[in-house]
């Protein structure tokens, strides 16, 4: 291995400027699920910046209000060590399971194949 992470950077959960990104993208989805079925899994400070950043995604025409509605879940999402977002000991494998389910492909509607399940 070229570039060893350590212990410590994985405790940290450091990730490179884009992973994290891309893990923002798919907890933005997640969270759009967990509001509608499971709202109960948010914490009173995740419903309410999750609200606002929606109010957010409602008026997202331009690539700048794009940005914004990104940053402001990127910013909500790093502060969670100090803020909890979710109730994770009420999310069960078995929801979140049914959830990664449902994930079908948005152009055909049929379920995702097993390399696109692999990103869920």
């Amino acid at each position: 291995m070229n570039n060893p992470v350590s212990v410590q950077t994985m405790k940290d959960a450091i990730v490179a400027k884009d992973v994290y990104s891309k893990y923002v993208d798919k907890i933005m989805h997640f969270a759009v699920w967990v509001r509608a079925e499971h709202a109960e899994w948010f914490t009173e400070y995740g419903k309410e910046k999750y609200d606002v950043l929606v109010s957010l995604k409602e008026n997202k025409k331009s690539r700048a209000q794009q940005k914004r509605l990104k940053d402001g879940w990127m910013a909500m999402l790093w502060d969670a060590p100090n803020n909890a977002v979710f109730h994770f000991e009420q999310f069960t494998a078995a929801k979140v399971v049914l959830y990664i389910s449902r994930q079908a492909n948005q152009t055909t509607g049929r379920a995702l194949s097993r390399e696109g399940y692999v990103t869920k």
